[in-house]
């Protein structure tokens, strides 16, 4: 009898023993034992350190809230509780959206372009009882994932994406995933939210995890390879063979990463599309890209572009993109090796050799239309618009071309049919002049000068030569002068004000007025009120 016992032990542990070095040629501890508790991971698993949110429960037994349901492990003496907690999670230690996961160091690394078979026990636990505001004692059911990378905690590679587990008994889950090329040396294990078809916001749920195993089942097989030219700018299209899902390698190098026939968005040198067929080992196709700057462009020209040159306008000639740029001819451009270079003068063509990230070398060229529409579209430029004090003078000089008239108006300039006259206006002003520039081209330029306003506050009409009237100096062209006396009656008024009229302290009918306080206006018939206030008459 007790012989009896012995042989079915022996026999017991070596069928363990066989069983752990099946599964455990990736994985160490598959079955996730270790010490019970909160925050304590399966030996040899492990959570990032201060990652405190991620304390996943180690159980022998689990009951549920309401006492219907008692989980055991599957294997050995416990399993594992990985907690996703959502928007509504109202515990003060752990905040709302936050994920429990394991990682691990694998015993080796996944060898590449390989097909592997991750086998694990899951359920979920309907009956979770969290603070929730709006769900506390539900727990909805959560996806499954698996990540692979290479340095502890990443997620560089999603190897394993289950649809939401939603038993609440054990069941054995089979997972069949391909390694193209990456180097994995780590996996990751987490409870993920299914926001589309479970619920439309992160929720609370609970996946129960355990007995996992991971073996390589064989290398993938392809199915074509193909050796083509890359052209660029989405010429260039890839097929893959029929399947029922397909994955292309690297993701951004193709337009839909997911899609039987993509477009090559960026230059790789290989490009693999993983087809799967069933629940075997996917295939592969793929394609290697040949860079040949004769295909790239075949005319040696990218393109012809024609700009018009105007004045009052900066004009940039932007070359297609590359990584180093030599214009020609060196003339009137503000740099010759960058990108989009400043014209500045007129010249009439342009060239430039881009060479771009493959180093291939192409050229483009830019025409320079210059005529009188493009130069001048308005016909007339303002080129001086400033204030002056009254008896200040200001040079006027044309900006493009040479003088082909007379200024107008003529009043208070050096000159009249010069290039260059001085002003020394006594009011605000506009100066106009017809130029020719060196195209033959006509155009018209105004100057605008505005005095500013200066208007005595005494007059002393006593004859000694000072302040013996009222002088305004800056008032516009066509300006009223009002006067008025304190009860508001109108003494006096000139119409218009000019530059040479001076005020006497006399009314309408130039008698006298007596010494005292009285009240102007400056009036315009477009620009309204100029200036109103209070001018002393002392006698």
């Amino acid at each position: 009898m007790k012989s009896t016992f012995i042989l079915r032990l022996l026999l017991l542990t070596a069928s363990v023993i066989i069983w752990k070095v099946s599964w455990s040629q990736y994985l160490n501890n598959g079955s996730l034992e270790g010490e019970l508790g909160d925050a304590f991971p399966p030996y040899d698993w492990y959570i990032m350190p201060g990652d405190d949110f991620s304390d996943p429960d180690l159980m022998a037994s689990y009951m549920t809230y309401s006492g219907s349901r008692l989980y055991e492990p599957v294997d050995g003496g416990n399993f594992v509780l990985l907690r996703a907690r959502g928007v509504h999670y109202a515990h003060d230690w752990h905040g709302p959206r936050q994920r429990e996961y394991l990682y691990q160091p694998l015993i080796k690394p996944l060898e590449k372009n390989s097909c592997f078979q991750l086998n694990v026990y899951l359920c979920t636990n309907p009956d979770y009882g969290v603070e929730d505001e709006v769900n506390p004692y539900v727990g909805f059911p959560l996806k499954f994932q698996v990540w692979g990378s290479d340095h502890a905690g990443g997620r560089d590679v999603l190897l394993v994406d289950s649809d939401p587990i939603s038993y609440t008994e054990w069941l054995n889950y089979s997972f069949i995933f391909l390694v193209a090329d990456n180097n994995i040396s780590y996996l990751l294990v987490e409870p993920q939210w299914d926001t589309v078809n479970v619920y439309h916001e992160p929720y609370n749920g609970m996946i129960l995890v355990d007995a996992m195993s991971l073996i390589r089942t064989g290398e993938a097989g392809i199915l074509h390879e193909y050796t083509l030219y890359y052209h660029g700018d989405n010429k260039d299209v890839l097929t893959a063979s029929p399947g029922y899902t397909y994955e292309w390698l690297p993701h951004e190098a193709v337009s839909s990463p997911y899609q039987q026939t993509v477009t090559v968005r960026t230059y790789e040198q290989t490009i693999t599309a993983i087809i799967r067929t069933g629940d075997e080992c996917p295939v592969m196709d793929i394609f290697h890209l040949i860079i040949d700057c004769d295909t790239l462009y075949p005319e040696d020209t990218n393109r012809v572009v024609n700009h018009y040159y105007r004045y009052e306008e900066d004009i940039f000639l932007e070359a297609s993109k590359g990584i180093s740029y030599d214009w020609e001819p060196e003339i009137n451009l503000s740099a010759y090796d960058v990108q989009s270079p400043r014209m500045t003068a007129f010249h009439d063509h342009y060239s430039v050799v881009v060479t771009n990230q493959y180093d291939c070398k192409f050229s483009e060229y830019f025409n320079i239309i210059l005529n009188c529409d493009t130069l001048y579209p308005e016909k007339t430029i303002t080129v001086l618009d400033t204030l002056l004090n009254p008896g200040s003078s200001v040079t006027l000089n044309p900006r493009y071309g040479y003088v082909n008239g007379e200024w107008y108006p003529i009043s208070q300039l050096s000159c009249f049919d010069c290039q260059n006259p001085v002003a020394t206006p006594q009011s605000s002003v506009q100066y106009n002049v017809l130029l020719s520039d060196d195209y033959g081209c006509y155009h018209n330029e105004i100057f605008l000068i505005e005095v500013s306003l200066k208007i005595p506050n005494t007059i002393t009409p006593n004859s000694d030569g000072f302040n013996d009237c009222l002088r305004v100096f800056g008032l516009p062209e066509g300006s009223v002068f009002r006067l008025f006396d304190k009860e508001g009656r109108l003494l006096y008024t000139r119409d218009p004000y000019t530059l040479d009229d001076c005020w006497y302290g006399t009314d309408q009918q130039g008698k006298p007025l007596k010494a005292g306080n009285y009240w102007y206006a400056f009036d315009h018939p477009v620009l309204g009120t100029i200036s109103t206030g209070f001018i002393f008459l002392k006698r």
